[in-house]
């Protein structure tokens, strides 16, 4: 069974610009009575985009039509989501100024902006954990600073009586993140609070895993300061946020970890582009991303918006990036397996159901997942 109008309802419901226009055929798929509403329920979980999907349901004042069960689960999530992204929230807030008095600049990146900037309803997006750009060279007095303010680096687990712990990496998990990832590995502190009984930082040092230090380093030099909150440039937020998205898309490790594709990220670059990035901004992104190598992860965003929300970028993006072969978007796997591969599953279908049946995680070298190159 396809539920085609199951995924056309999510990706209509997907959006905050322009969502006016939209009303008319949201009404009419929600009208009928042979919406799986389970399905939905299962696609907005891997899509990540229920808290946004309940949002502009109610503020359409179309909640009616969706049966008892079904709206109930949408509406907790959407409330409990608003009370964990209010901890974290208050969390970065708390931790940044501990930064700021030891003299460390460090940005957020993804979901506290774009909460902050771009969605202002605590509800709407969810926030995985706090995210924040940090200069290599800054790294180790970072780590002091979050060390002796209750964070530990680990994995998560469970002592006997059934508490929740965070257990030390061992030395090759150690390495791993040393030397093959572009961020530190992720500071844990345990709050045992009812909405958000762990809270997670991670700090990147780089775009992508070629590890271009100096190009943060640059970028970090010229901040924007607002509010007392350091936030990237327009153009080098947008560039990240494209770079972070391509990253999971096409390396395989990301595909087991159930992180490589979701909606809420695609419609996370739609909004900012139409809110964030005008005629002048746009020719900045194209000059930093064509100079520092960034082009294709932008080009790979840009396109998959096209076919997600069936409409067409207002930038002439293939040209103004200088993408001349397109083959890259449908191929993934180079760290992993030392050579590309082709996807065999269509987009669409790995967006809402999944691809990890195509990935062979017993071939090549998983650097999350089986322990290095």
């Amino acid at each position: 069974m396809m539920y085609d109008k199951e995924k056309e309802l999510i990706i209509l419901l997907s959006r905050i610009y322009d969502i006016e226009f939209y009303e008319k055929p949201i009404r009419e798929i929600l009208k009928d009575r042979f919406i799986h509403w389970d399905v939905v329920i299962k696609y907005l979980c891997k899509t990540k985009v229920m808290g946004l999907f309940w949002y502009n349901i109610t503020k359409l004042k179309m909640d009616n039509y969706i049966p008892a069960n079904a709206k109930r689960i949408l509406e907790f999530y959407y409330l409990g989501n608003y009370e964990r992204n209010k901890i974290l929230m208050k969390e970065f807030e708390r931790i940044e100024q501990i930064l700021v008095n030891n003299d460390i600049k460090v940005a957020p990146l993804k979901g506290i902006v774009l909460l902050k900037k771009i969605y202002k309803d605590f509800g709407l997006r969810q926030l995985n954990d706090i995210d924040l750009l940090v200069s290599y060279k800054e790294k180790d007095r970072i780590e002091e600073v979050f060390l002796e303010n209750g964070y530990k680096h680990g994995s998560l687990s469970y002592d006997k009586e059934g508490n929740l712990i965070i257990e030390k990496l061992d030395r090759m998990q150690e390495i791993i993140w040393k030397t093959k990832m572009n961020n530190l590995p992720p500071f844990y502190k345990v709050t045992n609070q009812k909405w958000c009984n762990i809270i997670d930082i991670d700090c990147c040092f780089a775009f992508d895993y070629r590890m271009n230090y100096d190009h943060v380093a640059d970028i970090m030099d010229n901040l924007c300061y607002e509010r007392g909150t350091y936030f990237l440039q327009k153009e080098d937020f947008f560039i990240q946020m494209c770079c972070h998205l391509y990253k999971e898309a096409s390396n395989a490790s990301w595909v087991l970890l159930g992180s490589d594709l979701n909606l809420m990220k695609f419609c996370d670059v739609r909004e900012f582009l139409n809110t964030e990035i005008d005629k002048q901004h746009w020719a900045i992104v194209c000059e930093k991303a064509i100079k520092d190598g960034y082009n294709k992860a932008i080009y790979f965003a840009l396109y998959y918006c096209e076919k997600i929300y069936g409409e067409k970028c207002r930038f002439p993006y293939k040209l103004d990036l200088h993408i001349e072969d397109e083959s890259f978007i449908h191929e993934y796997g180079k760290r992993e397996y030392g050579e590309k591969q082709t996807w065999k599953t269509e987009f669409m279908e790995r967006l809402f159901e999944g691809s990890m049946e195509e990935i062979e995680d017993k071939k090549g070298k998983f650097a999350l997942i089986n322990g290095g190159e």
